[in-house]
């Protein structure tokens, strides 16, 4: 199942966050797909494939104390538009 991640954080915890990134990654019991990071600072993007979604529940709680977690299941846009168009 696919999982699109939104990682805010601020300005001051970005050393932080980018360490725990390299140490820990975004995702257990899954693949992650993409990354991205705005320009800005203070947000990135993760698409993961995940096998166990319990895992990456898990996962999402090592972050609690350095920035917010949006995890929203997603669907790639064609699959959706097959779906709908079935209708």
């Amino acid at each position: 199942m696919l999982f699109m991640t939104i990682v805010t954080w601020e300005p001051e915890k970005r050393n932080e966050v980018f360490k725990r990134f390299a140490e820990k990654g975004t995702v257990t019991g899954g693949k992650i797909i993409g990354g991205w990071n705005v320009i800005g600072g203070g947000r990135a993007f993760r698409l993961a494939d995940v096998d166990d979604p319990k895992a990456a529940f898990t996962t999402c709680h090592i972050w609690d104390d350095i920035a917010k977690l949006e995890v929203i299941p997603v669907i790639e846009s064609e699959q959706a538009m097959k779906l709908v168009s079935k209708r």
